[in-house]
């Protein structure tokens, strides 16, 4: 009996009521938590360690509770903006308070501006500290305001309205010729022959690429002559001695050249000597003289070159030749003279080969030492015949003469 209403005091601790009071809980617990994300993203457990006043000719937008960015990291919000209508001074008329985590230390080179958080709209004010060598900044915080994006390409193109109007006319020009098919475009789009040209040209064009990836790897694997300039050590070699070769060539000719600047060697003596010059001089004057009067017809060779009545000559002469008149023209025309003049020779070769070989009288008059000799003697004998006669003539005259008077 007094267990049923434990089990009902149970059930009434889980009432719909409760849940209810528990979901609210949660659901206002994500709720702060989102409030403080979304627009309170400032916000920090620990009080606040800065403070900050920068000064603006313009506040560009700028909104209390934007945040402040040191070197692009988030470093505190503005707290306050202020206008002063009556300053003077308009660099000094909006006047910004800053809230920072930390305090900040600005060098000479400092910049502080006023940019756009994203294109579709809030701002940050960014503080840029500067490099330490340009020493340590002691004075009023001076901040500028960067351009908005959007107004300054409103202004750009509030600027070049007709420009743009122009150029959207041209545009619209253009496309119409391009529907219409006229232009490279348009005969591209609308000329049939065209596109199929343009996709051959295309296909020759993949076509030669592909020779020329061939003709790389070729020249990779060091085939032809392109890659055994490349990779050939031993054509490489070659033409290092090649090189070497011209340049010792060179070196040779640049030494002659100084030598015949020296005046050494012909040349330099060509180009120094006065003497050799005036000879040369004097040669290239008697060449010419000797032209000039070959052309003029002196001489054999000039009246050869141009007595009409010499040319005739020789024509006859070759005429006759050719006719075969004459010995010559025989001997060139007729077999017979021919085959004779080659007997002769032959007959003469005959001689001079019996001659060589020591037969026959005037053989061995020539080789035969023991009939020299005797032909030497026989000559000895006559001659001293002679003598003897000679010697033998006055007394025989003188006997004569007597015997004849008796």
């Amino acid at each position: 009996m007094n267990k049923k209403p434990e089990s009902v005091n149970r059930s009434t601790n889980n009432t719909p009521a409760n849940n209810a009071v528990l979901g609210l809980f949660f659901v206002g617990v994500i709720a702060v938590l989102a409030w403080f994300t979304l627009f309170r993203s400032d916000f920090r457990m620990g009080g606040e360690s800065g403070q900050a006043t920068v000064w603006f000719a313009d506040a560009g937008g700028l909104r209390s509770g934007d945040p402040v960015l040191v070197a692009g990291v988030r470093w505190g919000k503005v707290e306050q903006i202020s206008y002063d209508a009556t300053i003077s001074d308009t660099v000094r008329r909006i006047q910004v308070e800053l809230s920072l985590d930390a305090p900040v230390e600005l060098f000479g080179d400092h910049k502080i501006t006023i940019t756009d958080a994203t294109v579709l709209g809030g701002k940050n004010l960014a503080i840029e500290p500067g490099n330490p060598g340009a020493g340590t900044f002691a004075g009023e915080w001076m901040g500028t305001t960067r351009p908005d994006v959007l107004a300054t390409l409103g202004s750009v193109l509030e600027e070049n309205r007709v420009s743009l109007r122009e150029a959207i006319v041209g545009l619209a020009d253009v496309v119409r010729n391009v529907q219409d098919g006229k232009g490279v475009i348009g005969a591209l789009i609308t000329d049939e022959s065209l596109r199929q040209s343009m996709d051959e040209a295309i296909v020759n064009i993949k076509e030669t690429f592909g020779q020329l990836k061939e003709t790389s790897q070729e020249i990779n694997r060091g085939e032809g002559t392109v890659g055994r300039l490349i990779f050939d050590a031993a054509l490489a070699q070659r033409i290092d001695n090649a090189s070497a070769s011209l340049e010792a060539v060179l070196a040779d000719a640049r030494e002659a050249l100084a030598e015949a600047r020296e005046g050494k060697g012909t040349i330099g003596a060509l180009l120094s000597d006065e003497a050799m010059a005036d000879n040369l001089r004097s040669t290239l004057a008697d060449t010419a003289s000797v032209t000039r009067r070959l052309a003029d017809g002196e001489g054999s060779i000039g009246k050869l070159l141009t007595d009409p009545k010499i040319a005739e000559d020789i024509e006859i002469l070759t005429d006759a030749l050719a006719n075969g008149e004459g010995t010559l023209g025989r001997l060139i025309l007729e077999p017979e003279v021919y085959d004779n003049l080659l007997s002769i020779t032959d007959d003469m070769k005959t001689f001079s080969k019996a001659l060589a070989s020591g037969e026959g009288t005037i053989s061995r008059l020539v080789y035969d030492d023991t009939l020299y000799l005797e032909i030497d003697r026989a000559l000895g004998v006559l001659t001293g015949t002679l003598e003897e006669a000679r010697e033998a003539a006055p007394i025989s005259t003188f006997l004569n003469a007597i015997f004849l008077g008796f």
